[in-house]
């Protein structure tokens, strides 16, 4: 059997006032959402198809501080590796009738402020208006040395499936394989999404000589 990676769930993530001024936030910014796109800046929606956005507006600091602030009790509650916390990547993302996005992990070397770090653990907060009008679009996790033809195969995979639970905050290893199931969304209308906000946290990476 094959080693699943840690990931943690936590409910009520956010109070209800938070949770209120961010779906009305992401309502308002419509507009303003893009289509996804892969390392590289490509888009492709055969592999993900969604729409972000860059700016959480007046709840930035609210995930920002509560980050900084929770995430030794994560790294503990997970029994991951304590690291040198550089600071944290945000966005949204609308998964609308159709979205998806097929087996990947989230490392890499990425740019965060003004220093080079590194994705070490990612979260997802998922939040939708009510009631609920979407099916689908779970997180699936994979275990560690997993292969994509292992997901798309005849067998049904391994895996932690984790829903799209209103309020709730996913913590898992940005290394760790999954992939974001198929959302269907009868009226097609932007405000009936699957809405996450995407957290990766970051460690600081020493420049090489």
């Amino acid at each position: 059997m094959k080693l699943m990676p840690p990931y943690l769930v936590l409910r009520d993530f956010l109070s209800p006032g938070d949770a209120a001024t961010l779906m009305e936030w992401t309502l308002s910014k419509k507009a303003d959402f893009v289509s996804s796109s892969l390392r590289g800046g490509t888009v492709n929606e055969a592999v993900r198809k969604s729409s972000l956005l860059y700016d959480l507006g007046p709840l930035k600091k609210v995930f920002k501080e509560r980050v900084r602030n929770d995430l030794p009790e994560w790294i503990k509650t997970m029994r991951a590796t304590s690291f040198p916390f550089q600071g944290s990547e945000l966005e949204i993302v609308a998964h609308n009738d159709g979205a998806h996005f097929r087996f990947h992990t989230d490392t890499g070397i990425n740019y965060l402020h003004d220093g080079r770090s590194r994705r070490v653990l990612s979260g997802v907060y998922y939040f939708n208006r009510e009631p609920k009008a979407f099916t689908g679009g779970q997180l699936r996790l994979f275990p560690i040395g997993t292969r994509s033809e292992d997901v798309y195969g005849d067998k049904e995979p391994e895996c932690v499936v984790i829903e799209p639970e209103q309020n709730s905050f996913a913590i898992f290893p940005s290394w760790a394989p999954h992939d974001v199931a198929r959302v269907t969304c009868e009226s097609k209308a932007f405000a009936d999404s699957r809405f996450a906000v995407n957290c990766w946290m970051h460690e600081t990476v020493e420049p090489t000589a």
